[in-house]
């Protein structure tokens, strides 16, 4: 699978620079990671879109952040990230998981 990027959460703690850092790096780890699932022969589950990871442009508005883009609203409502720093996914987070399974294998 790819990943989530846990790092977009910098953003509601006002350090947009960091969070919109964090997407290339996300993108290299998950280009290396892609590229060994695939040449073994395994199908991946692209995680990282399915959270948005380079949305910047789509605004929602996520309380108590206010507008906030989607990539950082859909890490701070899939996993605990942006309110515990805690970058594990909750039940929102694994079932979004679960479905790029499902589509990766489907």
């Amino acid at each position: 699978m790819t990943y989530y990027d846990p790092g977009l959460a910098s953003w509601v703690k006002g350090d947009r620079v960091t969070a919109i850092a964090s997407v290339p790096l996300l993108d290299a780890f998950n280009g290396v990671q892609r590229a060994a699932a695939l040449a073994s022969g395994f199908k991946v589950a692209d995680v990282s879109a399915a959270f948005a990871a380079h949305d910047f442009a789509t605004e929602v508005t996520m309380a108590p952040y206010g507008r906030v883009p989607l990539n950082v609203a859909r890490i701070c409502a899939w996993t605990s990230q942006c309110a515990k720093g805690d970058g594990h996914a909750n039940a929102a987070g694994y079932r979004t998981i679960a479905g790029a399974f499902l589509r990766a294998v489907s």
